[in-house]
Order: C-alpha cells, then sequence, then structure tokens
C-alpha cells in the first residue's frame, strides 16, 4: 500500500476585498479535494457575507474594478447567494470529515501560496468552528516549486512553471473553485515531476 493511500489533497483558493483576515473579508471559498493518486472526489464552493466588524480594502476593491471590467459578470458570481461566513466554514468541515473517515485519511491542504489562502482557511475554521478540521499545517506550492526548480523563491512564479504543469482546460478566473481546480492539477504534475527526479537519482546513485 502507498502512503498515497491515506491521503486527502484538499486544493484552496480564495477570493476576498482585501489582504488580511479579521481585518477584511473572505468573499469566496473554494476547494478540491483528491485521493493521494490525483483522483478528483469532489468539490466546493461558497460565497460568505462579509464578515461582521471588517472592511474592504481600497487598492483590493479597485482591482476587482478592473477585474470585472475584463470579465463583466464575474463580481456577481462570486458575491451573488452569500451565505454566513459559519455557515459556509460548518459546511466544509463536514465534507472533509466525511471525505477523511470515508477512506480512512488524513487531510493535506496545498495552496499557492500558503501563506495567504490557508491563512483565511484557518482563521475562519477557529473563529466559528472553534478548531481547525485540516489542522495548522499547509503544503506551500510556490516554496515545492522552489526546491524543484531550484530557483530563488521570488522567482518561483506561475508564468516560469513548465508548460506540462498546467491543464489548457482549467483556467484561472478568479472564481475560487476553478482557481483551486487548477492549482489542484498543477500540484500533481509537480508531484510527478518530483518522483521522476528521485526515480532518476535511485538509478543512479552517482548523481547524489
Amino acid at each position: 500500500m502507498s502512503y498515497k493511500d491515506n491521503e486527502l489533497i484538499i486544493s484552496i483558493d480564495g477570493e476576498t476585498n482585501g489582504p488580511a483576515p479579521l481585518v477584511n473579508s473572505l468573499w469566496q471559498f473554494g476547494a478540491a479535494f483528491y485521493d493521494g493518486h490525483g483522483k478528483l472526489l469532489d468539490t466546493f464552493e461558497a460565497n460568505l457575507e462579509e464578515q461582521d466588524g471588517t472592511v474592504g480594502n481600497t487598492e483590493t476593491l479597485a482591482w476587482w474594478d478592473e477585474q470585472e471590467k475584463k470579465s463583466p459578470g464575474l463580481l456577481q458570481r462570486i458575491r451573488s447567494g452569500a451565505i454566513p461566513a459559519g455557515n459556509a466554514m460548518r459546511e466544509f468541515e463536514n465534507k472533509t470529515r466525511t471525505l477523511a473517515k470515508e477512506r480512512k485519511a488524513k487531510p493535506l491542504v496545498v495552496a499557492y501560496p500558503a501563506g495567504f489562502d490557508f491563512t483565511w482557511l484557518y482563521t475562519l475554521l477557529v473563529k466559528y468552528n472553534g478548531q481547525s478540521c485540516v489542522g495548522f499545517s499547509c503544503l506551500d506550492m510556490k516554496t515545492m516549486a522552489m526546491t524543484l526548480l531550484n530557483v530563488p523563491y521570488h522567482d518561483a512564479a506561475k508564468r516560469k512553471f513548465p508548460k506540462n504543469w498546467f491543464d489548457p482546460s482549467l483556467k484561472h478566473t478568479h472564481c475560487a473553485l476553478d482557481d483551486a481546480l487548477e492549482q489542484g492539477y498543477t500540484f500533481f504534475q509537480m508531484r510527478k515531476f518530483q518522483e521522476e527526479i528521485w526515480q532518476k537519482i535511485s538509478t543512479n546513485p552517482e548523481s547524489r
């Protein structure tokens, strides 16, 4: 049995009206759930009501206005039918725990970059649920890319990733689930690349 059989990979993405949880609001959250081998198991997406006591960031709101001009209807897609943030976090937790129990697997969240998206998820899970159903760590795909491509962290940008790390049919739209699916595919391509490197090393000890 492979260690992958015990993994529940969760690729996440969030759309916000500012840079910081509790100061600004998470507008939309999306997650794509995979088994450890890359099979898509389920998805989750919710539009959230603005959280109490938060304000929109002027620069971020201006950025959203520009995105709306480029993609008319974008803001409606990420704001319509919004539900209380606590409801969204409880729904996400229920789905995560159900899938983990069914598969006897441990959840592993992945994000690009983890320092942004996971901060929102962890903060709101603890705020509304009292705990985090996914633990307190997240695999940062940007750091993973830095090590795989042997480049400085700030050069480990998507525009420099190998083309086969992307699925042309999965677009980055600034809608949370679309972006979570795109990044989920990229994560498993990165893992494949990693395995190919270690396969070469194991068959050629002199390359170590």
